[in-house]
């Protein structure tokens, strides 16, 4: 399972008054994280010429560096975690946060050395490190724990969790802090609708965006008229089974909580061409609880498949590129058809 991984993980909280850290008061919290996985203190503040308010850290093979600003956060790194139809549903209010807030704290977790913008870089073909799978876990928590440092003080209005492009309430973090295994901080859904409606629900589904740095792969969830909350619940905990096991669902096989539940799982190429890797599909097929069943074991793929054989290898070839295609056809631009969220890889956000 390779982990498809960033060279950053960062994150934006905004305020209408914050009250800042001093350099040493932060220097625990970062040597407590690495106390989490038996490594000893190795974090030390770096002493260069900046704005007040500026700190930075160095160890671990990782450099932090945090901004507390007494001015607000341009507007422009939000728009794709603003937009997302995710954060219509669960954070009404962001769209003003973002617009009203007067200070911030932009806090950048790197791996290696991080080098100024300069052409020069670019016309050598520079490429900033990656991080290791260790180190980005470790970024990760540490990021959790430096938020967590911030929001006892004063609780921000709104966090920008960057590596999962996803905008999130105070109220909402202080639950996901509380909780090791929720992954939900970590993985976005970005909300899409075809324009279908099932009676007066409409059929929705998602693609996420942080997955693949768990699992090597983003995952679309099919759209349903099932309960978003449950899908997005059994994605995340679809990530966590691969996380604890090491290995992904093969091809056509099924999870789910019991034998009344029935999600299928393919692994396709990416039809919107985003990631070279391919994505997981997960399709929801039965749900006694939400009386909800595709009849067949995979009515929809015996739909698709019609006049192909599939027990033959090359029908089976032919009927995959077919589906393809018509998936590629499916991602397409079209009118009626919307898609929410933002990809969050490349150049930072802010």
């Amino acid at each position: 399972m390779d982990r498809v991984l960033p060279g950053k993980i960062e994150a934006v909280l905004l305020y209408d008054e914050m009250v800042p850290f001093q350099p040493e008061d932060l220097l625990p919290v970062l040597n407590n994280a690495l106390a989490r996985i038996n490594l000893p203190p190795a974090f030390q503040r770096i002493v260069v010429e900046q704005p007040p308010g500026y700190l930075h850290y160095s160890g671990a093979g990782l450099t932090v560096q945090i901004t507390q600003s007494p001015d607000p956060k341009a507007p422009e790194g939000f728009g794709g975690a603003v937009a997302s139809g995710f954060t219509q549903i669960v954070f009404k209010e962001a769209r003003e946060v973002v617009a009203s807030h007067r200070q911030h704290v932009f806090i950048s977790i790197v791996a290696g050395v991080p080098l100024p913008d300069h052409p020069l870089l670019d016309e050598i073909g520079y490429e900033a490190e990656t991080l290791e799978a260790w180190q980005f876990d470790l970024a990760l928590q540490m990021m959790k724990d430096l938020t967590c440092a911030y929001y006892s003080r004063v609780p921000p209005r709104a966090i920008h969790w960057v590596q999962s492009d996803q905008m999130v309430d105070a109220q909402r973090f202080g639950a996901l802090a509380m909780d090791e295994n929720d992954l939900s901080l970590f993985v976005h859904p970005g909300v899409t609708w075809s324009g279908k409606m099932v009676g007066d629900s409409q059929a929705l589904g998602f693609r996420t965006y942080g997955a693949q740095n768990f699992i090597g792969k983003e995952i679309i969830f099919d759209e349903t008229h099932v309960n978003f909350a449950f899908c997005y619940l059994r994605t995340l905990m679809f990530i966590a089974m691969a996380r604890t096991s090491g290995t992904i669902t093969p091809h056509g096989n099924t999870f789910g909580t019991d034998e009344t539940e029935f999600i299928r799982v393919r692994h396709e190429p990416d039809p919107a061409g985003r990631d070279p890797q391919g994505i997981i599909r997960l399709t929801l097929e039965r749900s006694d609880a939400h009386d909800f069943r595709i009849d067949g074991d995979s009515q929809a793929e015996e739909d698709d498949a019609s006049g192909f054989d599939l027990n033959d290898p090359v029908q089976r070839a032919m009927y995959e590129r077919v589906k393809q295609v018509k998936a590629q056809q499916d991602a397409a631009p079209a009118e009626g058809r919307k898609t929410f969220g933002k990809r969050t890889s490349g150049p930072s956000l802010h």
